[in-house]
């Protein structure tokens, strides 16, 4: 187990997370590591789906895992995109 550097601060743990959010980070544009966060948030909404109806964004996510075996990771780049385009920003998939 590796444990963080106590004397680092928050900002500093905070750049090193990844895709990131911050656009003075790498990390921010790292391609790569916002496909894998978005597949990651998209596993766990298309398990739960209790707030289904609360977006327009849900729907679009659900007809597309739906339509795939493999659930997430069949989902294509075209899919990925209508998931994000309807997303409003409104964060209630935080709470």
């Amino acid at each position: 187990m590796v444990l963080q550097d106590p004397k680092s601060t928050a900002a500093e743990r905070a750049a090193q997370a990844l895709p990131g959010y911050d656009p003075k980070t790498p990390a921010y544009y790292d391609e790569a590591g916002l496909k894998k966060e978005l597949d990651r948030v998209f596993d766990v909404c298309h398990t739960c789906r209790l707030c289904f109806n609360l977006c327009g964004s849900f729907p679009a996510l659900f007809s597309a895992v739906d339509r795939q075996p493999a659930e997430v990771a069949g989902m294509t780049d075209e899919d990925r995109e209508k998931v994000v385009d309807e997303c409003f920003q409104c964060k209630m998939c935080y709470v």
